[in-house]
């Protein structure tokens, strides 16, 4: 019986390392793909666009201040623009990527 339950123990131990192996794993293709988001070009666009107007919205110039309906009317111009933009990239890959199952379909 006492045979038994160091089976017991040790499939226990043996499953909370392979649980822990594969979390690791997890975690590192989680933060990959995080970094492969951030870098792509709809977020680096979202992110120029966002710094563009947070510097126009803080710019303390010696000139006239603008309206704050100018501003607000620019930064929503801005993010149209933007999001236009990144409607473009998003159709442009899910086009790509349908082109390459239809390749990969193919050559079955």
């Amino acid at each position: 019986m006492a045979d038994t339950l160091d089976a017991q123990l040790m499939r226990a131990e043996q499953g909370l390392l392979d649980r822990r192996r594969r979390l690791g794993v997890s975690a590192e293709v989680l933060g990959q793909n995080v970094r492969k988001q951030l870098v792509s070009p709809g977020v680096l666009l979202v992110a120029g666009g966002l710094g563009f107007v947070a510097g126009d919205l803080t710019k303390c110039g010696a000139g006239p201040k603008a309206p704050a309906s100018g501003v607000f009317t620019k930064a929503l111009g801005i993010l149209t623009v933007v999001r236009s933009v990144l409607t473009m990239v998003q159709a442009a890959k899910a086009r790509a990527v349908g082109r390459s199952e239809a390749d990969g379909d193919q050559a079955l």
